[in-house]
């Protein structure tokens, strides 16, 4: 019969465990934030500067205002998105790539881990798609609900200080003066003929331009952001309170990135950046807020078409509701 070896002891051998990164100091998280957060105030600084947000030639705010004359004077202003197609693509690639050397040298800097950036997709592949548009009515319900309140009540504050009579007639007459004043103003940005015109013009921005450029980018950003408030201050990031905090912080300096577009664009922006801050927060990951503001541009881009396409229509539309 054969002999059996003698069985040998068990081995006693410590299970192997993965080393944890070295902690990045503070002050490289320091450089991580304030690079970023230079990158957005530093373009609204240089659009604010270069008068990017100051009235402009057949603009009929400044017609009805009286400056035409002034305004007149002026040359035409050329959108920041080129109606050329070609044009439009390099404005994406210089600012995509001027966003890359920013967001570089921050991460040079702290050297922020993938799940520090939130960005594990950590659902099948198509649920946040399913979030995100859902995410993006909901936002335009959100803004929609608080623009009108805030406009019902600083029209309100206006007729009472001014000592006009409440009524319909003067409370329509300052809430139209107020959402004239504080209109967002995109006419720097978008090329209005094209939009109405071009269906290639209007398929770009609401693709490349909306995903991309807006969505992507401007969320990496935000959970960059994120990211060195959390490392800088994890006992307060811990905390739901703290989060909001940073949320809110985050999306003021976002809103001021955005002052060329006026004091309202500076406001919806700002609460733009609460909603989005707040759902990658929520779902601790970029993509849902990266698919929400894809999602809320384009349907702005396709709003904007139809607003030029049909706006002589509306007078009709508005009968015909009236009527029915």
């Amino acid at each position: 019969m054969p002999v059996n070896p003698p069985a040998l002891p068990p081995l006693n051998i410590a299970p192997q465990i993965p080393e944890s990164p070295p902690p990045i100091a503070a002050w490289r998280w320091w450089i991580h934030l304030i690079v970023l957060a230079s990158y957005v105030l530093g373009i609204g600084l240089i659009g604010a500067l270069s008068g990017d947000g100051a009235p402009k030639k057949n603009d009929p705010a400044v017609e009805q205002s009286g400056d035409a004359q002034a305004a007149a004077d002026e040359p035409a202003a050329q959108p920041a998105l080129s109606a050329h197609p070609g044009e439009l693509l390099f404005t994406v690639f210089t600012q995509l790539a001027l966003f890359a050397a920013f967001f570089g040298v921050a991460w040079l800097a702290s050297r922020a881990r993938r799940d520090q950036l939130m960005l594990r997709w950590n659902r099948n592949w198509w649920f946040p798609w399913v979030l995100g548009l859902g995410y993006s009515f909901a936002m335009r319900i959100v803004i929609g609900i608080v623009a009108t309140v805030l406009l019902a009540t600083a029209a309100i504050w206006i007729m009472a200080s001014q000592g006009i009579d409440f009524n319909q007639a003067g409370f329509d007459s300052a809430t139209t003066d107020l959402g004239k004043r504080f209109q967002p103003n995109m006419k720097h940005l978008v090329d209005a003929d094209a939009i109405e015109n071009s269906p290639l013009y209007l398929f770009l921005n609401a693709t490349i331009v909306s995903f991309l450029l807006a969505g992507f980018r401007e969320e990496l950003w935000r959970a960059g952001m994120l990211a060195g408030c959390r490392a800088l201050f994890p006992k307060l990031y811990e905390t739901r309170r703290g989060q909001l905090l940073f949320v809110v912080l985050i999306a003021v300096v976002f809103g001021l990135g955005h002052a060329p577009q006026g004091l309202g664009g500076v406001f919806l922006t700002t609460l733009l950046g609460i909603m989005l801050g707040s759902i990658m927060v929520f779902h601790r990951s970029i993509w849902e807020a990266t698919l929400a503001h894809g999602f809320f541009n384009a349907a702005s881009f396709v709003g904007m078409h139809l607003l030029y396409r049909f706006k002589e229509h509306f007078p009709e539309f508005q009968k015909m509701l009236g009527s029915g």
